[in-house]
């Protein structure tokens, strides 16, 4: 399992005490039952805190779906009518040639 994000070069952008980033994910390796850890990624260093995403959006691919696991901090793969996607490969429609795009927003205490 492996995600690794890239940050829009405007990003992270903050207002009151919230923290907007725009960016990236890339996926390689394996898709593991249960999702991809954000927890060193969203929002990570890349604003100086370790708050969870309160609201994360992201771009869908060839029929692909990626949802937020709030209480876990996980992305997890969706395909087809809202099955998560099985342990294994990722399809190449979600490999490193195909960057989902995203959009969190942040609490910043």
């Amino acid at each position: 399992m492996a995600i690794a994000a890239t940050f829009d070069a405007k990003s992270p952008r903050k207002a009151f005490n919230t923290i907007f980033i725009t960016g990236y994910f890339t996926l390689s390796s394996t898709y593991s039952t249960g999702g991809e850890s954000l927890a060193t990624i969203i929002p990570g260093d890349a604003v100086g805190t370790r708050t969870k995403a309160t609201m994360l959006f992201t771009s869908n691919i060839a029929g692909y779906q990626c949802v937020y696991d709030f209480a876990n901090n996980k992305l997890k793969v969706m395909e087809g009518a809202n099955a998560e996607l099985g342990a294994g490969a990722y399809p190449p429609e979600l490999t490193t040639s195909n960057p989902i795009q995203f959009f969190a927003v942040c609490d910043f205490n």
